[in-house]
């Protein structure tokens, strides 16, 4: 993997630093021992950190361009309020969507800065077509991991903007995402209908897979109604006795069976599933959030569980 050769290159970037700084205190820098020394680390730490940009400039980038055109948006020229609400509407649904994959479901309060600062997207260039502007990641932080957060939250948003003429699928989609999600979308999609403007996506994700999408304006009404439809049923906090049966670091997913026999499976933080993988198997106590979504016009209901914590019971 790309992000494990970073993380290779720099563990040695930080291990020749070091042995700069020993060597310096271990021989007089007018030694030749030191002279010699010193120039073939230098120039380890010169080609290492090459060997870094190389990656940093290559891999891993998330690169979003959002293009902007209607009546009203002139090339290369657009309403202020009109490019702030269409960028602050996407931010917005990626914050949502980061948060309900990394932190407790949650529809009100203020997302916590560590998930912010894993989908900060940075504008970078401005382009005309009718009025374009592209977007990225935080290159550093991507590749610090395997399964960056602003990946799968990118991965997620398309996968619900991509579901849009499809009701059923809307509905799975936003019902595994939160009420937060669903209402910042639905305030983008009414922001983009208001200024008649049409929006276009284009994505390349860290493999360099491409990706696009495109909201026509005639679309928006029965989208809107049928986002209009969805309801928040309820939200609960649970304690349920039972094994657990399966946990995956991995996808940050568990399964459990309750003493009635009943299968359960969510999400949880990372860090509950990596503290408890000892406890697979074994009669535990689990304290679950339980998020019911529902569909209006269909009844049709979907159960969303979020793990909380794991108690033992010995």
């Amino acid at each position: 993997m790309n992000s494990e050769r970073y993380k290779s290159i720099d563990r040695k970037i930080k291990e020749t630093e070091e042995q700069i700084t020993l060597i310096a205190k271990a021989f007089s820098t007018d030694s030749l021992d030191y002279m010699i020394l010193n120039e073939q680390l230098n120039k380890r730490l010169e080609n290492l950190k090459y060997q870094k940009q190389i990656l940093v400039d290559a891999y891993l980038k998330e690169s979003v361009k959002l293009i902007i055109s209607g009546e009203n948006v002139k090339k290369g020229k657009i309403s202020s309020r009109v490019l702030v609400a269409v960028l602050d509407g996407f931010q917005s649904i990626a914050d949502s969507i980061a948060n309900s994959l990394i932190n407790e479901p949650t529809s009100s309060g203020k997302i916590p800065a560590n998930v912010l600062k894993q989908t900060d997207l940075e504008l970078v260039n401005i382009f005309e077509g009718s009025f374009g502007v592209e977007l990225e990641s935080n290159i550093e932080d991507n590749l610090m991991v395997d399964n960056a957060v602003i990946t799968e939250t990118l991965d997620k948003l398309f996968n619900l903007l991509s579901s849009a003429d499809d009701n059923d699928k809307v509905f799975d989609e936003i019902s595994e995402l939160g009420s937060r999600t669903l209402n910042h979308y639905k305030t983008w999609l009414k922001d983009i209908s208001e200024y008649g403007v049409e929006v276009q996506l284009e994505r390349k994700n860290q493999y360099a897979e491409n990706y696009s999408w495109k909201m026509k304006r005639d679309k928006l009404p029965s989208l809107l109604n049928s986002l209009d439809n969805l309801k928040d049923e309820f939200t609960e906090e649970l304690e349920i006795v039972g094994k657990i049966t399966g946990l995956n670091l991995r996808k940050e997913t568990f399964e459990f069976i309750c003493n009635t026999e009943e299968v359960i499976s969510g999400r949880g933080k990372y860090e509950i599933i990596e503290n408890n993988k000892h406890l697979l198997g074994e009669t535990v106590k689990l304290k679950l959030i339980k998020n019911v979504t529902r569909n209006l016009s269909t009844g049709r209901e979907k159960i969303i569980w979020f793990l909380k914590d794991i108690i033992s019971e010995k």
